[in-house]
């Protein structure tokens, strides 16, 4: 519902009555001395004086008229994974400091190429939680919810989610098995989204194949501080 004000214009001329309004306004009136102009929206009843044979030009204002109007359905963006992932992009390390400034206390280590999660912004600082550390590393030194670098310093494990799973030479049910895997096995994955509608290509260390993407549950794994 959108509410704004509106202008209702009723010319009267040789005892006609024309009214100009919105489009989604439905109005009527009467050429008698003590026409109502009637306001199918809202409801309200307004009057006013006319001469039959004059020319007169009225306007009436409805104030905060409510309009309904088709509303577009807003569809809202999935939230990334990676929005408030930090990597951290030095030389060697990052220090995590207690507080936010170079000052203070440093409380562990992030290496090249490692990830945080940003808990909030503190003027030139990130203050973050990487592992068992929480504390703040200057913005400067890390990269911010970029998704392809997320992918490129981490890799993901599928672990098996049922009593026994089918590790498959290829990515469908008709092909020879390599092993019967049971629950709670880790596999790495080998490439970072699902092929083949519904596998994992994966490697357990000695093979590379296929794993059906409804029996594992999926997890990024990377470099935390230290």
């Amino acid at each position: 519902m959108i509410t704004r004000n509106s202008r209702l214009t009723a010319c009267v001329l040789a005892g006609a009555v024309v009214f100009s309004t919105i489009p989604t306004q439905a109005v009527y009136a009467t050429t008698n001395v003590n026409a109502e102009v009637k306001n199918y929206i809202t409801g309200g009843t307004y009057s006013f004086s006319v001469g039959a044979s004059s020319a007169i030009n009225e306007t009436i204002v409805l104030d905060d008229m409510t309009i309904a109007e088709n509303e577009s359905q807003v569809v809202a963006e999935p939230v990334s994974e990676y929005m408030n992932i930090a990597i951290t992009q030095v030389n060697e390390y990052l220090n995590v400091r207690a507080e936010a400034n170079e000052e203070a206390e440093v409380l562990g280590k992030l290496y090249n190429s490692g990830a945080a999660t940003v808990l909030e912004a503190v003027g030139d600082w990130y203050k973050i939680t990487s592992g068992s550390v929480t504390g703040y590393v200057h913005s400067n030194y890390v990269v911010v919810g970029d998704e392809e670098l997320c992918k490129s310093v981490s890799t993901r494990t599928a672990t098996v989610a049922t009593e026994a799973l089918k590790f498959r030479k290829e990515a469908n049910t008709e092909c020879g098995v390599y092993a019967l895997l049971e629950e709670g096995k880790n596999l790495q994955i080998v490439e970072d989204e699902e092929v083949a509608e519904g596998w994992y290509k994966v490697t357990d260390g000695e093979d590379t194949g296929y794993v059906s993407a409804e029996y594992v549950t999926v997890e990024r794994n990377y470099t935390h501080a230290e």
